[in-house]
C-alpha cells in the first residue's frame, strides 16, 4: 500500500488531468488528418552529446523511408544503421549501413518493417562529440532535399517544433506516466520545490515527445523573435509559458545586445510577478543560465520592483524563488538594499529551502559587494556561533566566504570568526568545508594567504590534525597556496618543513605533504630556493622508495628544482632514479605523470645531448609487451618535438619496433616514423593498412612533419570517398590537391604544377569556409592555402624571369639583358609584397591558434619577407634586412624552420655585398636562395586541422537605443552612433581593449574617406561599448571593425566581424 500526503494527492491529479486533457487533444489531432497529410515530408530535429567511444542508440518505428543525417557540431560523431539488430555497432556483422566521415554523415532507408535499430558513436579521437540529428521521412522516397540542408538547422528545428507535432505512441506516454506517478507517490521523501522542479522538467520533456518521429528528443528552438517570446508568455497554457522561459538562454544568446536583452528580462520580471510558483521557477534557472549576459540590463530598479512584490507572500516557496531569482539578477544592481534587507530576514527562516535560497543569493550579492560583505558578516557571526544553529546550516553558510568580495577589514574579520569557530567546533565537515572556503577567499584576494597559511598550519600541528579526514583535507589546501610561492615567507617554509615529522607516520598524508612541496617548486622565488634545497636533501632516499607514488613525487619536486637552477652534476645524480623507476610497471595514472616529468628532465637545457642519448639507451631497451609502452612511445614523440638531435635515433627506434609489432601502429608511433628532418627513401611504403580513418590520420601526421607527397599523398588517395559525404568528400580533395602541391625543385614547370594544385585546393576550401555552420573549422584551412597560393604566384614570376637568362644566355651578360632582366624582377615587387601582407594579416588573425602555430606563421611571414630582400638586393633598391624573430616555442620544427631563414638570411646578405647586381653568377646565387626557400618542407600547423580556442565578437549598431543599418540626416544633425558589441571565445588570454575603427567610404567621392577610432575596454571580459558623434556633409557607407589587444602578451589581433550603417543625407 502507498501512503500519500495530503499536498502528493492532489499534485497526481493535476498531473493525469493534464496528461489525459494533452492525450485527448492528440487524438482530436489524428481523426482530423486526411490522406494526402500522410504523404507530406517531415522534418525531425534532435540535438545531442556522445561520450568519446560510447553509443546513443535509438529504436525507429516508422516504416516509411527515411534519410537520417548527422553533422557533427564539435568533436567527430559517426552514424551506424541495423534493420534487426538492437545492439548495433560498428563492427561488420552488427551493423547494415554505416557513415563514418569528418563531416556531414547520412544514410538513406528504404522502406521495411520496423523497428530498426539506429547508432550515434562518439570517435575516441575526440573526449565528447556534439550532433545535430535530422530524420527526413518522405513517404514517397523521393528526396529533394539533399543531406546539406542540415546546415539550416535553426529553420529545421523551428519547423519540427511548430509544424512536426504528430502522435505519441501510447507506449513512450505509458512509460511517462509510471514514471511521474511513482515519483509523485514518494512524495515524502522530496520537498516542495523539488516536485516543482520535477513538474517543470515534465513540461520539458513532454513537449520534447510532440514529434511524429518515434525518437525520444527535445525540441528547443535556438532562435527565436522578441514578439514570438513575448506571445509565448503571454499564453493562457502554462505549458506553452514553460516552453517559452526554456528558450530564454538561448534567445539571449543568439542577440546578446543591451536592448534586447533588457526587454526579455523585463518580460520575465512580469510573469514572475503574476504567474504560478511552477512558472517562478523555471524562470529562476532560466535565468540563472543566462549569465553574465544579464549585466547588458539597464532597466534594473523596475526588475527589482517587479520581483520583490512576489517576496510579501505567505508561502515560503515563492519566497524561495524571489531569492533565487535575486541570485541571478545581482548582476544588475549588487547594491540594492531591498534584496539585501530581504536576504537577511530569510538567513533566519525556519523553512529549509527558503534558507538555502538565501544562502545562495547571499554568495551572489557579496561576490558583486563588499558593502554587502561588511554589512552580512557580523549576522553571520551571530549565526555561526549560536548553539541553536544546525551543523548542516552552518556547513552552507561558511560555503559563503569562497567568492566573497572583502575589504581588509571584512578580511580580518572573517579570519577571526574562523579561528573561533576552529576552537569551539568538533564537526569535522564544517571544518573542512570553513577551511576551503577562506583559502579560496585568500586566493581570490591574495593578500590574505600568510595568515590562512598560519590558520592551515596551526591546524594540521594542533588537535584537529589527529582526525585524518581534517589533515588531508587542510594539507590540500596548504597545496593549493603553494601555487602562489611568490607571497610565502621564509617563517612559512619552515613551519611546513616542522610538519615532515607530523605527517609522515602515514601514507596518505606524507602524500600530501610532497604534493605541497611540488607545487611549491614549480616557480618559487629565489629566497625559497635554499631552503627547499635542505628539505629536499632530507628526503633524498624518497628517490629509491618502493612507494611508486613518493618516489613519482619525489622526482617531480627535483626535476622543479632543477629547472629552477640547472646543475649539470645533480642532473646526473637524478638520472639513476628516472632510469630505474622505468622499469616498473606503473598504473597508467601515475605513468603518464612520470613520463612526462623524465620528459621535462632530458628537456634540461644546460645538459650536453651525449648524456641525454647515453639515458636514451637505458630506457629504449624495454620489451614490447611492457606495461607503460605507450607512455614511452608519447615521451619519445615530446623529446622529438623538442630535441632535434634525438630525432634520428628515435625515428630508428621506432622503425625496429614497429617491425616487431606491427599493431602498434597508432599516430605517436607514426609521429616517430615520419619525424620532422627525416628523409625517407624513395621506395619507402608508407601506406597505413588499416581503415580509412587510420590513412587520414597518417596523412595528417604526415602533413604536420612536412612529408606531404611521400606519405600524405598516398594515405589521402587510398581513402573510399564514395562513402564520404560532399563536404567530407571535398575537405580529402583539397587536402589531396595539397599533398600534391609541395616542391621538389625551384622551376617554372614545378611552380605552375604547384599553383595548379593550391588553386584547386583553395577552390574547394573557400566554399566551406564561408558557410555559417562550418565557419569556424575551414576558415583556417581557406586563409592559409590562400597565403601559399598568394607565394607560389610571385615565384611564378620571379622565376620566369630569371630562368631564361639562366638557360639561355652567356657570361658576361649585356647591358640590355641585364636592363630587361632588372625591369622585369621590379615588376614583381607588387606579387611578394602582397604575399607578404596576406602571410601578416594571417598570423594576426589567429588568436585562437596554439603558440607553436603562431610562432609558425610568423616564420612564414619572414621567409616570404626574405624573398623581397632578396629581390630588392639583386635590383639593387633601398633593402631592409628582416629581422629574425626570437620564437616563443622552441619545438623541432621551429628550431629547424628558423636554422633554414638564418641561413638564407645569410646568403642573402652576400648577394647584397656583391659589386654588380645582376650578374650570372649573383642570378645564380639568387636562384639558389629561392630555391632552398620554396623547397624547404613545410610542416602544416596544428592550427590547421585544430582549432585550440573560438573567439567570436559581435557587434550592432544603434542609434537613439534602436538596432538600425540605415539612417537618414541632414547636415545639420550631429548623430550619436553607438556599437555594442559581445565577446564568445575559449581563450584562457582575457581581452585586455578593443579598437572599433568607423571607416567612412563615400562612393562619388572616394578622395574623401577617413576613418575614426575608439578604444574601449569590455565589461566582464564579455560586453563593449564604442560612442561615435558624427556629422554627415553628404551620404555614406559607414564599415565599423574590430582590432583587440590580449590581457596577456599584449598583442594586437584583428577579428574577422564588422558591421555597416548606410547613412542617407538630405539636400
Amino acid at each position: 500500500m502507498c501512503f500519500l500526503s495530503n499536498d502528493a494527492m492532489p499534485m497526481r491529479w493535476i498531473l493525469l488531468l493534464i496528461i489525459a486533457h494533452y492525450v485527448t487533444g492528440n487524438n482530436e489531432k489524428k481523426s482530423s488528418k486526411n490522406e494526402e497529410e500522410d504523404l507530406t515530408p517531415h522534418f525531425f530535429t534532435r540535438e545531442g552529446v556522445v561520450v568519446a567511444g560510447n553509443f546513443s542508440r535509438f529504436e525507429l518505428k516508422s516504416p516509411k523511408p527515411m534519410r537520417i543525417v548527422l553533422d557533427s557540431v564539435q568533436g567527430d560523431a559517426d552514424l551506424y544503421f541495423s534493420y534487426s539488430d538492437q545492439g548495433v555497432s560498428y563492427e561488420l556483422d552488427r551493423h547494415d549501413a554505416s557513415s563514418a566521415t569528418c563531416g556531414i554523415d547520412y544514410i538513406d532507408i528504404n522502406s521495411s518493417p520496423r523497428p530498426s535499430y539506429l547508432g550515434i558513436y562518439g570517435h575516441p579521437s575526440k573526449n565528447e562529440s556534439v550532433y545535430h540529428l535530422l530524420i527526413m521521412v518522405v513517404p514517397d522516397g523521393n528526396f529533394e532535399h539533399g543531406p546539406e540542408v542540415i546546415r539550416r538547422w535553426s529553420e529545421l528545428v523551428h519547423q519540427d517544433s511548430e509544424g512536426g507535432s504528430g502522435s505519441i505512441y501510447i507506449d513512450i506516454l505509458s512509460g511517462i506516466l509510471e514514471i511521474l506517478v511513482e515519483a509523485v507517490e514518494r512524495r515524502l521523501l522530496f520537498t516542495h520545490s523539488k516536485l516543482l522542479s520535477l513538474r517543470i522538467r515534465f513540461f520539458q520533456t513532454f513537449r520534447g515527445f510532440e514529434m511524429a518521429t518515434e525518437l525520444a528528443q527535445p525540441a528547443s528552438v535556438s532562435s527565436i523573435q522578441l514578439q514570438s517570446f513575448e506571445k509565448g508568455l503571454r499564453s493562457p497554457s502554462l505549458g506553452e509559458q514553460l516552453s517559452t522561459v526554456v528558450s530564454t538562454a538561448s534567445v539571449v544568446r543568439a542577440n546578446p545586445f543591451p536592448m534586447y536583452v533588457n526587454t526579455i528580462v523585463v518580460r520575465l520580471a512580469d510573469a514572475f510577478k503574476d504567474g504560478t510558483n511552477m512558472l517562478r521557477l523555471a524562470i529562476a534557472r532560466a535565468l540563472l543560465e543566462c549569465g553574465t549576459h544579464l549585466s547588458l540590463v539597464f532597466s534594473g530598479s523596475e526588475i527589482f520592483k517587479r520581483v520583490l512584490s512576489v517576496s510579501h507572500s505567505n508561502d515560503p516557496v515563492a519566497r524561495a524563488m524571489t531569492l533565487q531569482v535575486l541570485a541571478s539578477l545581482a548582476p544588475i544592481a549588487p547594491e540594492n538594499k531591498q534584496a539585501h534587507h530581504l536576504i537577511v530576514e530569510s538567513m533566519s527562516a525556519e523553512n529549509a529551502d527558503e534558507f538555502q535560497a538565501a544562502c545562495h543569493a547571499m554568495a551572489a550579492f557579496t561576490h558583486l559587494s563588499s558593502e554587502f560583505s561588511a554589512t552580512i558578516i557580523g549576522q553571520l557571526s551571530e549565526l555561526l556561533l549560536a548553539e541553536e544553529t544546525s551543523s548542516d546550516r552552518k556547513v552552507e553558510l561558511v560555503q559563503v566566504f569562497a567568492d566573497m568580495k572583502a575589504t581588509v577589514d571584512t578580511i580580518k574579520e572573517v579570519i577571526s570568526l574562523t579561528t573561533r569557530l576552529l576552537e569551539t567546533s568538533t564537526f569535522n565537515e564544517l571544518i573542512c568545508t570553513l577551511l576551503c572556503a577562506t583559502t579560496t577567499l585568500a586566493e581570490n584576494t591574495r593578500y590574505a594567504i600568510p595568515q590562512q597559511l598560519d590558520i592551515l598550519m596551526e591546524v594540521v600541528t594542533g588537535c584537529h590534525g589527529d582526525i585524518l579526514s581534517v589533515c588531508l583535507s587542510t594539507l590540500h589546501n596548504i597545496a593549493r597556496l603553494a601555487k602562489h610561492s611568490h607571497v610565502w615567507k621564509e617563517d612559512h617554509l619552515k613551519k611546513l618543513h616542522q610538519l615532515k615529522t607530523r605527517v609522515s607516520s602515514t601514507e596518505s598524508s606524507y602524500i600530501r605533504y610532497l604534493d605541497i612541496l611540488v607545487e611549491l617548486t614549480k616557480k618559487a622565488r629565489p629566497g625559497l630556493i635554499t631552503g627547499l634545497d635542505e628539505t629536499l636533501s632530507e628526503i633524498g632516499n624518497l628517490g629509491q622508495s618502493e612507494c611508486l607514488p613518493m618516489r613519482v613525487r619525489y622526482l617531480r619536486i627535483s626535476c622543479n628544482m632543477l629547472m629552477r637552477v640547472p646543475n649539470e652534476r645533480k642532473w646526473q645524480s637524478l638520472s639513476g632514479p628516472f632510469v630505474s623507476t622505468t622499469n616498473y610497471e606503473l598504473p597508467a595514472k601515475l605513468a603518464k605523470v612520470f613520463y612526462r616529468t623524465l620528459g621535462r628532465f632530458l628537456c634540461c637545457s644546460e645538459v650536453e645531448p651525449e648524456r641525454v642519448l647515453a639515458v636514451l639507451d637505458s630506457i629504449l631497451c624495454k620489451p614490447v609487451t611492457h606495461a607503460n609502452i605507450t607512455q614511452l612511445i608519447e615521451l619519445c614523440c615530446h623529446l622529438v618535438n623538442r630535441l632535434p638531435f634525438v630525432v634520428e635515433k628515435l625515428h630508428n627506434w621506432a622503425k625496429d619496433l614497429m617491425s616487431k609489432e606491427s599493431h602498434l601502429l597508432y599516430p605517436p608511433l607514426a609521429y616517430l616514423l615520419l619525424a620532422p628532418s627525416i628523409q625517407l627513401p624513395r621506395d619507402t611504403d608508407t601506406l597505413a593498412k588499416g581503415t580509412d580513418f587510420d590513412r587520414y590520420v597518417i596523412a595528417r601526421v604526415a602533413f604536420r612533419n612536412g612529408h606531404w607527397k611521400s606519405a600524405a599523398l598516398p594515405n589521402l588517395k587510398a581513402i573510399n570517398i564514395n562513402r564520404l559525404s560532399l563536404e567530407s568528400c571535398e575537405w580529402i580533395q583539397a587536402l589531396q590537391e595539397l599533398a600534391a602541391s609541395q616542391l621538389s625543385e625551384f622551376s617554372v614547370p614545378a611552380l605552375y604544377e604547384q599553383n595548379q594544385h593550391l588553386s584547386k585546393a583553395h577552390a574547394l576550401l573557400k566554399p566551406m569556409a564561408q558557410s555559417t555552420q562550418h565557419e569556424t573549422a575551414f576558415a583556417f584551412p581557406s586563409e592559409w592555402v590562400a597565403c601559399l597560393l598568394y607565394s607560389s604566384d610571385a615565384a611564378i614570376q620571379i622565376a620566369s624571369c630569371i630562368s631564361p637568362t639562366l638557360s639561355w644566355c652567356k657570361h658576361p651578360l649585356s647591358e640590355a639583358v641585364v636592363f630587361r632582366v632588372k625591369r622585369a624582377l621590379v615588376a614583381c615587387d607588387y606579387a611578394i609584397t602582397r604575399a607578404c601582407q596576406e602571410w601578416l594579416h594571417l598570423a594576426r588573425s589567429s588568436f585562437g591558434a596554439d603558440e607553436e602555430s603562431i610562432d609558425f606563421l610568423d616564420l612564414q611571414h619572414k621567409q616570404c619577407a626574405l624573398v623581397q630582400y632578396a629581390l630588392n638586393c639583386i635590383t639593387e633598391r633601398i633593402a631592409t634586412k628582416p629581422p629574425l624573430p626570437s620564437t616563443s616555442s622552441n619545438t623541432t620544427v621551429i628550431q629547424l624552420f628558423l636554422e633554414e631563414l638564418r641561413l638564407a638570411s645569410s646568403q642573402i646578405d652576400q648577394l647584397a655585398a656583391q659589386d654588380e647586381a645582376i650578374t650570372m653568377q649573383s642570378l645564380k646565387h639568387f636562384a639558389e636562395v629561392l630555391h632552398n626557400l620554396y623547397t624547404y618542407p613545410l610542416c602544416m600547423p596544428r592550427f590547421f586541422f585544430q582549432q585550440m580556442y573560438a573567439t567570436n565578437i559581435q557587434m550592432s549598431v544603434s542609434i537613439h537605443s534602436q538596432i538600425k543599418d540605415g539612417i537618414t540626416v541632414s547636415v545639420t544633425d550631429t548623430v550619436p552612433i553607438q556599437v555594442d558589441g559581445v565577446i564568445s571565445t575559449t581563450h584562457p588570454a582575457p581581452v585586455h581593449s578593443l579598437i572599433i575603427t568607423a571607416n567612412m567610404q563615400f562612393p562619388t567621392v572616394p578622395a574623401n574617406n577617413y576613418s575614426e577610432t575608439r578604444t574601449v575596454k569590455p565589461t566582464q571580459n564579455i560586453h563593449f561599448t564604442a560612442n561615435f558623434l558624427m556629422q554627415f556633409k553628404q551620404s555614406c557607407n559607414i564599415e565599423f571593425t574590430v582590432e583587440f589587444i590580449d590581457g596577456e602578451q599584449g598583442k594586437k589581433w584583428v577579428a574577422d566581424t564588422t558591421a555597416s550603417l548606410k547613412v542617407d543625407v538630405k539636400e
